[in-house]
């Protein structure tokens, strides 16, 4: 194992819902293993999500504008990083 790739499809998440996050190994001859996602230590690295669960569902937490977002995994000894945009879909929940 080389790498860890986090994924996610898509790479947006709507206010308030959740993205269901995967991980794969990475070889050194650039296979690629899928991973149950609940083998995935999970992690929010930055941004508004209100956490990710130990099956990988990551939960956006509320925006007054399209956000950036990291989600975290490590495995293995080996950590990678996804960016996910959560999107401003709930009008007028800021009052702004």
């Amino acid at each position: 194992m080389t790498a860890l790739q986090i994924a996610a499809t898509p790479v947006t998440v709507n206010e308030a819902g959740i993205r269901q996050l995967g991980a794969a190994e990475v070889l050194d001859d650039q296979t690629i293993n899928l991973l149950p996602a609940t083998s995935v230590a999970w992690s929010v690295q930055s941004g508004p999500l209100t956490g990710i669960n130990s099956s990988g569902l990551a939960t956006a937490g509320l925006v007054y504008q399209d956000s950036p977002a990291v989600a975290e995994g490590s495995y293995a000894g080996f950590t990678g990083s996804l960016g996910l945009t959560v999107l401003d879909t709930i009008s007028d929940n800021f009052e702004l």
